[in-house]
């Protein structure tokens, strides 16, 4: 469905990927990409597969930015932990989607980052993911 391929499309995009919370690296933004024109092509509007093939034609732009975002965030370990970079990211990535959310999807938002920061936990749980 195109709404099915518009979230794999902004999955692609971000920083970090909110099931694993790993950063975002060109393979994984590939993979999403290449299910949001999957989903695209599937829908009966015109205007979606306009935008598969808009996508399709710019795989390699858009995820050479993946690429350079992703080298530089992967700079960053060492300086800090990989979780407080990923954290950090999806704190970011968190924060530029909120006020877009409905109520019901603010509260859960709140309430993962409330569990991925809370000291004595290491990570995400991988269904901490707006659908």
């Amino acid at each position: 469905s195109a709404a099915k391929g518009l979230r794999y499309l902004h999955a692609a995009l971000g920083s970090v990927c909110f099931i694993s919370g790993e950063l975002m690296s060109e393979a994984m933004a590939i993979e999403r990409l290449t299910l949001a024109v999957a989903c695209l092509r599937q829908s009966r509007e015109t205007d979606c597969h306009d935008a598969a093939r808009y996508l399709e034609n710019r795989f390699q732009g858009l995820t050479l930015a993946t690429d350079a975002l992703y080298g530089r965030l992967q700079g960053l370990i060492g300086k800090y932990s990989q979780t407080q970079v990923e954290l950090t990211c999806r704190l970011i990535e968190n924060k530029r989607r909120f006020d877009k959310l409905n109520i019901w999807q603010k509260n859960h938002v709140i309430q993962e980052m409330a569990y991925c920061y809370h000291p004595k936990k290491s990570s995400c749980p991988a269904e901490a993911i707006l659908t």
